[in-house]
């Protein structure tokens, strides 16, 4: 009973280090300026995944040539991926209290739906998403030019299920806000 007591703590010790949102936090730290800068972050991802998407979508119904603009849009893509990628695992393994909670207890991260969340869901997801998008890029490279709309497209909305699934959205138990102001 006392090791179960003791995971329940963990896990809730966890959600109130790293929720500023919902329990007071120790102010501006490395956590809390990294999480701000990648939550800040996500929104350069979104915005030039809807330009990859948008250009992709047109590439294909319009049926236009690959584009060095193509190619642009695809590496800036990948390079603010890998960018958030980056602060994501930085966060996650030097500076999150949810990985801490899991060395610990992984047990009772496991039935803790937003430490889990945060521990194991998100990232899983973000990985596979960043997976999918360098996959993706790859293959366009590889076929050829008339092809290469239609995988950039079936790549950025693959990307896209994966991220939707993994942003704590407003209105999500383990909801954040869309902006964060302050730690």
């Amino acid at each position: 009973m006392a090791e179960i007591e003791r995971s329940l703590a963990i896990c809730q010790v966890a959600r109130c280090a790293a929720s500023c949102d919902t329990a007071p936090v120790s102010g501006w730290n490395a956590y809390t300026v990294l999480r701000l800068v990648h939550s800040h972050w996500r929104w350069a991802v979104l915005l030039l995944w809807l330009v990859l998407f948008v250009r992709s979508l047109r590439g294909v119904r319009q049926r236009r040539p690959w584009e060095t603009a193509d190619d642009r849009i695809a590496t800036a893509f990948l390079g603010a991926v890998d960018l958030q990628l980056l602060l994501g695992l930085v966060l996650f393994f030097f500076l999150s209290p949810y990985f801490l909670a899991l060395r610990q207890s992984p047990g009772a991260v496991m039935k803790d739906s937003v430490t889990r969340f945060f521990a194991i869901e998100h990232q899983t997801s973000m990985i596979l998403a960043v997976a999918a998008a360098h996959i993706g890029r790859v293959r366009a490279k590889r076929a050829d030019p008339a092809r290469r709309h239609r995988i950039m497209l079936i790549t950025a909305i693959v990307f896209f299920v994966f991220v939707f699934i993994a942003i704590p959205w407003p209105g999500r138990v383990m909801a954040r806000p869309l902006f964060r102001l302050a730690p």
